[in-house]
């Protein structure tokens, strides 16, 4: 557990799953759940975090409305109604965008000395998702795993017979093409390694 003063963070406590072992790659994890919703996302991350996977749950995301709490705020509170101590739940509430909260999330554990991240977003999401976690997390020695959350609005054998999990599908399909021709997925090169 991790308990933060100031602008940093400090280790208090070290929770490991009972029944971990050398080959359990979910061992010294912490989850991540990204905005989008209050449901299914944060289950997933409680989940996670109750069967020992994830020590630490980061909850990213902003508020559209500068007057409204922020979308990882409302995932705490409601990660909080499920039993997760406030201890265990760390906040990003700046990001807008998928991009935003991989580089904001990227940036919060490596200020907490975090190392490893379960990103836990849709199933619909996860793969756009997680090229822009990769890119962040690359340069940095972070690195991730997926775990999609089970989303009972998008079924991933079944989701071109509801016009609404179409259009949810063909809308991330469309972004990740956008995104990959804007180079979105891919880190820039290092200073003066930039061609011509």
């Amino acid at each position: 557990m991790f308990k933060r003063t100031g602008t940093s963070w400090a280790q208090e406590a070290y929770l490991k799953a009972p029944n971990a072992d050398a080959e359990d790659q979910f061992g010294d994890s912490y989850s991540v759940a990204i905005s989008g919703d209050t449901g299914p996302r944060v289950r997933a991350a409680v989940d996670l975090w109750r069967r020992g996977y994830a020590e630490i749950i980061v909850f990213a995301g902003g508020a559209l409305d500068p007057s409204s709490p922020s979308s990882g705020e409302i995932m705490k509170r409601q990660a909080i109604t499920f039993g997760v101590p406030d201890s265990a739940i760390l906040v990003e509430e700046v990001s807008t965008t998928t991009d935003e909260n991989a580089q904001r999330v990227a940036a919060l554990m490596r200020e907490a000395k975090l190392d490893s991240a379960i990103l836990v977003t849709s199933a619909f999401h996860q793969r756009r998702a997680s090229l822009h976690f990769a890119r962040e997390f690359e340069g940095f020695g972070l690195t991730f795993q997926n775990s999609p959350a089970d989303d009972p609005s998008w079924d991933p054998t079944l989701w071109w017979t509801r016009q609404s999990s179409r259009t949810i599908t063909f809308v991330e399909l469309a972004k990740i093409a956008i995104e990959a021709a804007d180079g979105r997925f891919s880190r820039p090169p290092p200073e003066g390694l930039a061609g011509p």
